[in-house]
């Protein structure tokens, strides 16, 4: 009896090792996954000018493309990207030479290109900082000639994403975002509707 007794115990010890790996190895395969985040909505320039500029729009519309390398542990890193309006500035009749009057416009956009690092605050919930380079270009138009321009920046970004499930892999949230551009001094925030969906799991 003591025999079989110790067989069982051996078996059933087996059993529960085998269970407990098979679990393991089923939380491996679903602790890592890939995440693209998209979405878009409004901007607004927070800059301070020293001279003052007729005709600034500081209001525009932007978008952003994230994809996130989510881990089993609390910290996720990614890379952004996206086109934002910075400001815009949009004037008729503007100055008195020997050519006469002119309408003027002029627009700042930027493309960033972000590390982000990113943990969640709670279970829907995500804070996300960035060390950014950013893009940025620009055109002028005035007495029918059109001006464009490129510059380089770094600079930092910050964002709160909220994430609400709508099924097993896809989500739908709002976001909140900030940038800082420090070549050109500027500051924009944001506040994006944006969508999620988890493409690769293992």
């Amino acid at each position: 009896m003591s025999g079989k007794f110790t067989r069982r115990v051996i078996l059933a010890a087996a059993v529960s090792i085998a269970g407990s790996v098979l679990s393991v190895a089923q939380e491996r395969d679903t602790s890592y996954s890939l995440t693209v985040f998209a979405g878009g909505g409004y901007t607004r320039n927070l800059s301070g000018f020293d001279t003052p500029l007729p005709g600034l729009k500081r209001n525009g519309i932007g978008g952003t493309v994230r994809v996130m390398w989510r881990p089993e542990h609390l910290l996720r890193v990614g890379l952004e990207t996206g086109v934002t309006q910075v400001y815009s500035v949009q004037t008729k009749d503007v100055g008195t030479t020997e050519f006469g009057t002119t309408n003027f416009s002029s627009f700042l956009n930027v493309i960033p290109l972000a590390l982000v690092f990113a943990m969640p605050l709670t279970t829907q919930l995500e804070g996300h900082i960035g060390s950014t380079s950013y893009l940025l270009f620009s055109r002028t138009e005035s007495f029918g000639h059109k001006v464009t321009g490129f510059m380089l920046s770094i600079g930092f970004s910050a964002a709160l994403t909220y994430i609400r499930p709508i099924g097993e892999d896809w989500g739908v949230g709002a976001e909140l975002k900030w940038y800082h551009i420090e070549k050109s001094k500027d500051d924009n925030v944001m506040l994006h509707v944006i969508f999620s969906y988890r493409f690769l799991e293992w």
